[in-house]
């Protein structure tokens, strides 16, 4: 009767059953029991629903309506009691964290949001609406899966300026920060900083250009700190001469301005835009900086094999295969491939399309996703680099302290600390094996089971 209750949104029911039994506080685990059990059903269906697997907005939705509507009968119809309060928590805790994949969810709900903007809102729902994914932040146990992915969606929304509002951004920031502290939210904050810099150094760059006249090449420079942008290095294409030159004059007024500083340049997460000559007009093609550089080598001629191409712009093999087909996707037609076919071979040809024709003026081209991205681990490796360290660190402030413990006396310490994540004894002890291995600690002599510090 009791679940019928809750499926049916019997309020009123509830209220009058949990005044009833509260003359015999005993008897009101049996609703809390009722409830608990019905929490994680639900959830556990939403986690395993196939659909919400490929929709992270279904998902997100999915729990905050399931955390809203029991959280409506704690208040409403049990009085805000703790024990009901704490259950509740608990078994939304249970249903979230089966899947590891949670975190990603969220950060991906998120990063909707935020590039559609809150704008038409008005302050209290925009409050409201940071303060759900909030709610179900609280819950993850992988924190730092969800600051990785977070971190990832932020940057490409800064660096392609995507973002709807960069006030309603700061404010999730803040709502962070304020759960887990300076320490969760410090890289984040520097990225916006780099941001705010960059962009008032190309003002001045550009000020100072104009003296000289005009430029074949107009560039638009983000400097990024290392540390604070998940950036994976990547071998560096052969910019052609026009754009290479426009960036070798920015590593000089750089270097003057910021004496002892190395720019290092990371090609492969650039944009440009070419105005391209076709037989029905001219078109403004917003590209890939690989594809920049692949379109400027049909200035000299019209046809290339993909050996060549590789050979003269320099592009990792899988990434050049992938923007070029990209290029001669049957959609798009900048460039024309012979034989016509997915697979790339070094022999194959590809053709400037002087019969392109799009009734746009400025045309976006799409890049095609990269098969592997979908066979992720749910568990990005940078996180797992991460807990190693985590870890590691714990585990060595504590034999620090301590200087001699016993197996069971450190696993207990570590597993005490706030880790951001939850920490499996087993990987414990990987950690302890490696820091041994590395002489930072050392197995009594005696005892295998007790741990000495080394100074």
């Amino acid at each position: 009767g009791c679940v019928y209750m809750f499926e049916n949104d019997k309020v009123d029911d509830l209220k009058r059953m949990f005044r009833l039994f509260s003359r015999v506080p005993q008897t009101l685990a049996h609703i809390r029991s009722s409830m608990s059990t019905l929490v994680k059903q639900t959830g556990t269906k939403i986690v395993k629903d196939p659909d919400n697997q490929k929709d992270p907005k279904r998902f997100v939705q999915q729990v905050l309506d399931c955390r809203k509507k029991f959280d409506h009968f704690v208040k409403a119809s049990f009085n805000e009691d703790r024990s009901f309060t704490r259950d509740l928590k608990v078994s939304l805790e249970h249903f979230i964290n089966l899947d590891s994949r949670a975190a990603q969810y969220l950060s991906l709900y998120l990063d909707e949001m935020m590039r559609k903007g809150l704008k038409g809102m008005t302050p209290e729902e925009r409050e409201k609406l940071l303060n759900d994914v909030i709610s179900i932040f609280r819950y993850l146990q992988d924190k730092d899966v969800f600051e990785d992915f977070y971190k990832k969606h932020l940057s490409q929304r800064l660096l392609t300026g995507n973002s709807g509002d960069r006030d309603h951004e700061k404010m999730m920031i803040s709502k962070l920060k304020a759960e887990c502290g300076h320490q969760f939210t410090s890289r984040l904050e520097g990225m916006f900083n780099d941001i705010k810099i960059s962009r008032d150094m190309m003002n001045d760059f550009k000020n100072q250009q104009s003296k000289g006249g005009a430029q074949e090449a107009d560039i638009n420079v983000t400097v990024l700190t290392t540390g604070f942008w998940p950036v994976t290095s990547s071998d560096n294409c052969k910019l052609p001469a026009e754009a290479k030159e426009a960036a070798d004059k920015f590593k000089t007024f750089y270097g003057n301005r910021n004496k002892g500083r190395r720019l290092t340049w990371q090609t492969q997460m650039g944009t440009a835009e070419l105005l391209c000559n076709f037989k029905k007009g001219r078109r403004l093609l917003a590209v890939h900086t690989y594809q920049m550089c692949i379109l400027m080598l049909y200035n000299r001629t019209e046809r290339y094999t993909y050996a060549q191409i590789e050979t003269l712009t320099g592009i990792p093999d899988k990434e050049l295969r992938r923007h070029l087909l990209s290029l001669a996707h049957p959609r798009v037609k900048v460039l024309k491939k012979l034989p016509n076919t997915k697979a790339v071979q070094a022999n194959h040809t590809f053709t400037y399309n002087q019969d392109y024709h799009s009734n746009l003026y400025r045309v976006k081209i799409p890049l095609m996703q990269m098969k592997t991205e979908s066979k992720e681990s749910k568990i990005p490796r940078s996180v797992l680099e991460e807990r190693k360290n985590r870890v590691e660190v714990v585990i060595v402030r504590v034999m620090k302290t301590r200087k001699t413990l016993d197996h069971n006396a450190l696993m207990s310490e570590v597993m005490k600390q706030s880790l951001r994540f939850a920490v499996q004894p087993l990987f414990i002890k990987k950690r302890i094996e490696s820091l041994i291995e590395r002489e930072y600690i050392e197995r009594d002599k005696d005892n295998r089971g007790v741990y000495h510090y080394l100074a």
